[in-house]
């Protein structure tokens, strides 16, 4: 699904702010693929493309998620890059399974 340093496949894609995972109520975007533009209405907005500067891994989507965003956090702080509150997570279904390739935002 991913080729030249793009989804081709469209995957949807979730954006969260991680400093409000704790909170009764988050903001969360959704970026699903679309074959046209639509027109934007009070809930919904069309963006031609998202790019997003930083770094990803791509794990099986489970339960040690928090463990792999922790190595993530640490490696971009090992590297001296400022730390972005937002991490996307892009579902990749493979036959039984689900993927995720989860990235975060750096200012390198």
């Amino acid at each position: 699904p991913y080729t030249d340093g793009i989804y081709k496949d469209g995957p949807t894609i979730f954006e969260m702010t991680p400093t409000q995972f704790n909170e009764e109520k988050q903001d969360v975007g959704v970026y699903i693929p679309v074959i046209s533009e639509a027109e934007p209405t009070s809930q919904l907005d069309y963006q031609a493309s998202l790019d997003i500067e930083g770094i990803s891994k791509r794990v099986l989507f489970d339960g040690s998620l928090d463990e792999t965003i922790e190595e993530m956090k640490a490696y971009i702080r090992d590297h001296g890059w400022e730390l972005q509150d937002k991490l996307y997570l892009v579902l990749i279904p493979v036959y039984d399974d689900l993927f995720v390739d989860l990235i975060i935002p750096v200012e390198k």
